[in-house]
Parts: C-alpha cells; sequence; structure tokens
C-alpha cells in the first residue's frame, strides 16, 4: 500500500508499457491510500559488460525467457555453472537483494553477485521501470513508478 503525500494525478495503461492505450487518470489527495495488486519491473536498458578474458561463474540460472516471475524466481532456478569466454559480452539487467543482480547472456537469464563480472562497481547503469497495478478510485491498470511518481508515495509495510 502506498500512502501519498502530496496531491497525485497518474496515468493509468491497459498494459505494463507507456505505449499501451491509456485507461484514465489515477488522482488522489495527500493521505490517499493507493492499494496495488502486483508489482513488474522491466528490464528498460540493460548495462552491458564486455568480458576481457574467460570466467567460469555459478550461478542460478532459469534459462531462455521474456518475463520472470516471482514463482519461476524462487521455486524454479536452477544451480549451474555457465563458462564465458573472452571477447563475449553479459548484459546486467537490474540489482536484486543481498548484492545479487539478474544478468543475460545468449538469451539466458541468471542471477550471480553484482560485482561477479569485472568492470561492475554496481548495478547503477542498468535502467528498469517499475509497474504497479493498482485500483484507484473506479479506475484500475497498470501505473509507471517513475522516479518523479514515486516522490509522491511513501510505502507502507505491513508487517
Amino acid at each position: 500500500m502506498f500512502t501519498a503525500v502530496q496531491p497525485v494525478r497518474s496515468r493509468l495503461y491497459r498494459e505494463r508499457s507507456a505505449r499501451s492505450a491509456e485507461l484514465g487518470t489515477c488522482s488522489l489527495n495527500a493521505g490517499g491510500k493507493l492499494p496495488f495488486l502486483s508489482s513488474f519491473l522491466v528490464a528498460t536498458s540493460p548495462l552491458i559488460i564486455a568480458l576481457d578474458r574467460d570466467l567460469e561463474r555459478s550461478v542460478t540460472w532459469w534459462g531462455k525467457l521474456r518475463l520472470l516471475t516471482s514463482s519461476q524466481y524462487y521455486d524454479q532456478g536452477q544451480q549451474k555453472t555457465l563458462s564465458f569466454s573472452a571477447g563475449s559480452s553479459v548484459e546486467l539487467l537490474m540489482g536484486r537483494a543481498e548484492g545479487y543482480c539478474l544478468f543475460r547472456a545468449g538469451g539466458e537469464v541468471f542471477q550471480a553477485g553484482c560485482l561477479d563480472f569485472p568492470g561492475v562497481k554496481s548495478a547503477d547503469g542498468a535502467a528498469h521501470d517499475w509497474w504497479l497495478q493498482v485500483q484507484c478510485g473506479k479506475a484500475s491498470g497498470w501505473m509507471l513508478m517513475d522516479r518523479l511518481t514515486l516522490q509522491l508515495f511513501k510505502l507502507e509495510r505491513s508487517g
């Protein structure tokens, strides 16, 4: 649940894309509550890591996929050792918790330590969009939680 810290007007979309059809606008006064049904992070601009030497890394691997769901993330990852050749590249998709990052190489998605690849100091160079499926008054749809929109809310954690 999010609480508006000031008045909010934000577009709602049919799908998790600013190119999809707009369904309306979410308007909240300061103090208004915004419950969300689901949350998705979408990698929009990965950080490309060019490898200058052969590497072998132990990873959690999901294979080729377009969408990594939370159930896949928690239940279907396989422990595997991947080999990378000098001259190849790895895409850092986004940072996760406790120093881990999601990566992609050869179309395959895996998780490893963010610093497991030479030249990576943090996941800050990778960009992603955060989409929330929300019910706002009578309107429902997907809201993009960009940096500006996120500043309008505080997250209420249930405990």
